[in-house]
């Protein structure tokens, strides 16, 4: 077991959980039976993967530069998700500040 994690198999586990949990995702938008935002999903999901990715990195002792490229999928699918929710909130508040009227 302390070898399993040691060698970081527990992390290509984790990613492969992340993969069959974005299929699973896209298979039930598809059948209409949940209703989600899958871009701010998908940036959720590869944050975490990126993330994982980047412990892998270090668990395997990949050059530097590897560590940053992780990181820095991280931080942009993480800075454009983040940015994709405060701006449906910013059109939620609109909506309920002015709302349309029916004429």
């Amino acid at each position: 077991m302390t070898d399993w994690i040691e060698r970081g198999h527990f992390i290509d586990w984790i990613l492969v959980l992340i993969v069959l949990e974005a299929l699973l995702i896209g298979l039930l938008v598809k059948l209409h039976r949940v209703r989600l935002g899958l871009m701010t999903t998908g940036l959720n999901l590869l944050a975490g993967a990126s993330l994982l990715l980047v412990m892998r990195s270090v668990v395997y002792e990949q050059p530097w530069y590897m560590i940053l490229a992780w990181l820095t999928v991280a931080l942009l699918a993480h800075s454009a998700d983040v940015l994709m929710r405060a701006r449906a909130a910013h059109e939620r508040e609109q909506r309920m500040v002015s709302p349309r009227s029916k004429s």
